[in-house]
């Protein structure tokens, strides 16, 4: 055997994608330290090559599968394995499902030192053919892919199993077919939403028209999550404060059972959205109203008594649904003291959302819940919530 090659069993996935296994060589340097090897599955025995040194990890490349895990199962996907897009459609749906919730417990034991089971997660209608909105980018040729799997190059694409059949339809056979799109830029591809299936797309980072506003990839897991939060919301009239509430996602169905609700985000076009659909219902902007502001400096004017959503009295619930970075140690501490008796919190990033719970602990919260959720089938990223409640 080369030096550098070695037989490994895969025990976990990680965040990120790969399968986790520890090199067994007692005649090597690198026997028991940790291996990350792509396109794995817990129970392979591999042949693998080492790609890379760390100062506690090596990273892998597979060169055979000695003995396939029984978690394995048939990509759907004829670009799997070279488009970067999906990292684990060679693994059966339970086993993605369980290893979410894996990386999840383990991100809270290590970062903020929370000792906790996560609730059962919350599983996806459906595995394939469920993404209604995507970023695609263009090649030399002008075609759109993804980026292949640890590289910068586009990957062409003539299938996406994943994209909901509508836009994948239209995203592959339609628009491409119509259009020429200049080389080397990102485009954002997204249905209307609801009963409307027609197709919105805009070249990103182009400076041009207002950006068409954020909607949840999975329709099927997002009216799950809104279930789920409204399960932990008691009052019929509670006092919602909405941080980074986008075009009002999670407030609105919470608005149309008698919750007050106020939401602050940053992005226009979210803002005149979320006060539209509100409108479409009720004219009432004392029950619901929905403001233009950055999330943190919403609470810091909260705080200095500038802004008061709900007049003298403090909100009873603070929904959170911050980007990957999360809401940051000073941001929770600074939200804290609004004492909200509960602060439901979703998540894209288990790191950042441990690092943020650990804050919010320090500030007298304590977790009730969380779990994970699976808004992105056949990869390795996850949705998590969470409840805090204060005392």
């Amino acid at each position: 055997m080369n030096v550098d090659t070695y037989h490994i069993t895969i025990e976990s996935l990680a965040f990120g994608g790969d399968g986790v296994g520890t090199i067994e060589a007692p005649q090597s340097s690198l026997n028991g330290i940790r291996c990350f090897v792509p396109f794995s599955a817990p129970g392979d025995v591999l042949s693998i090559r080492i790609r890379h040194r760390g100062k506690r990890f090596v990273r892998g490349e597979l060169l055979s599968i000695e003995i396939p895990s029984p978690n394995r199962t048939n990509p759907k996907c004829p670009h799997f394995g070279t488009c970067g897009g999906c990292q684990w459609q060679h693994i059966d749906y339970t086993t993605q499902l369980n290893s979410k919730s894996e990386i999840l417990r383990q991100n809270l034991a290590r970062i903020a030192t929370i000792d906790v089971t996560p609730e059962e997660p919350i599983a996806s209608p459906r595995v394939y053919a469920y993404r209604s909105r995507a970023r695609l980018r263009s090649g030399e040729n002008g075609r759109l892919g993804y980026h292949a799997a640890s590289s910068h190059n586009v990957i062409a694409i003539d299938r996406c199993p994943v994209l909901t059949p509508d836009l994948e339809k239209r995203v592959i056979g339609g628009i491409e077919s119509s259009t020429e799109f200049p080389h080397d830029s990102q485009f954002l591809f997204q249905e209307m939403g609801g009963n409307d299936h027609r197709v919105q797309w805009e070249r990103i980072g182009n400076g041009g028209d207002e950006p068409i506003g954020f909607r949840q990839a999975n329709e099927g897991v997002n009216k799950l999550l809104q279930n789920e939060i409204a399960r932990f919301i008691t009052q019929s009239e509670a006092r919602v404060l909405d941080l980074y509430c986008g075009d009002g996602n999670l407030s609105l169905p919470l608005a149309r059972q008698g919750c007050r609700v106020r939401g602050f985000d940053i992005a226009t076009s979210s803002i005149k959205q979320a006060n539209r659909l509100w409108r479409e219902r009720s004219t009432d902007t004392h029950q619901v109203s929905y403001q233009r502001l950055d999330a943190m400096e919403a609470v810091k004017a909260m705080q200095q008594g500038a802004i008061r959503p709900f007049d003298a009295e403090r909100p009873d619930v603070i929904l959170l649904d911050p980007p990957r970075s999360g809401v940051g140690s000073e941001g929770m501490q600074a939200l804290c003291t609004l004492k909200a008796q509960r602060i439901l919190y979703l998540s894209c990033d288990p790191a950042t959302l441990s690092r943020d719970l650990k804050s919010a602990s320090a500030a007298g919260y304590h977790l009730l819940t969380v779990r994970a959720a699976d808004m992105f089938p056949q990869t390795y990223h996850l949705e998590s919530f969470a409840v805090l409640e204060r005392g």
